[in-house]
Formats: C-alpha cells, structure tokens, sequence
C-alpha cells in the first residue's frame, strides 16, 4: 500500500484542475476543482485559501478547509449529498407509476444490504442493515 504524504506536502502539490475537498464547520464539505494557484494562495471558486489550506478572513467557525478528497471521503460526502436530494424530493408530485418504480429499487436496495449483511456481517452493509431496524434510516 502507498503510503500517503503529509497535509503540507499535498497542498503544496495542488495544481489548476487538482480535486480537493472543501470542509465548511462541522458538517458541510463538498468536492470541488483548483481554479488557480498563486505563490501564496490557492483559489477554489471564488474562496481563496492561505498555504496551509485554510480561507481567508471571515469569522472563524465558518472559515473553510482543504481536504484530501479520500475515496472515503468522497463516498461519505456524495451520500450525504443523495439523502439530502431524497429528503427535498416532494414525492406525491411523483406519477403512481414513477412512485412505485422507486419503490421497488428501494426495496431491492434494501435486499442487497441484507444479503451482503449476511456475508459480511461486521461490514458498512451490515452496520446500514442494522441502523434501519433500529428506525435510523
């Protein structure tokens, strides 16, 4: 296995294109895409970031990071990101048909965690089994 370089190192390697992750207090991240990179600054959109990762003025608890967009990572932001589409979608809006074709993948979803629990039953499959007996969805 690779091993992985220090924080610093990484900044110091980002270049224009470079995927990063943007991490926002407590739980607000998003990827996002190197836009420029300046002798003291990286630019990520319109927020600029000191060498150390971290943004510029502001107060500090909303200040922003850069993070190494682990695949962990990403995984983790990218299904926060497709519940909280879920939980917009105003589902009687839905045709009968459409509603109940969700359904159904929903449900065979939830018969592949199970059947992969049962394989695995320490892995994430089994944990996400076990929280949706429990109500946590």
């Amino acid at each position: 296995m690779e091993e992985e370089q220090p924080h610093d190192e990484w900044l110091d390697g980002l270049s224009v294109g470079a995927q990063v992750v943007v991490q926002r207090g407590v739980n607000d991240a998003y990827v996002a895409t190197v836009t420029k990179v300046l002798p003291s600054q990286i630019v990520v959109g319109t927020t600029r970031f000191n060498r150390q990762g971290r943004s510029r003025g502001g107060d500090a608890y909303y200040r922003s990071t850069l993070l190494r967009p682990t695949p962990r990572l990403v995984a983790k932001i990218t299904h926060r990101n497709d519940a909280q589409f879920l939980r917009s979608v105003n589902w009687e809006r839905l045709s009968p048909e459409l509603l109940a074709t969700v359904r159904r993948m929903v449900e065979e979803a939830r018969e592949t965690a199970r059947a992969l629990a049962a394989v695995d039953p320490v892995g994430p499959a089994a944990r996400h089994v076990t929280s949706t007996r429990e109500g946590k969805s």
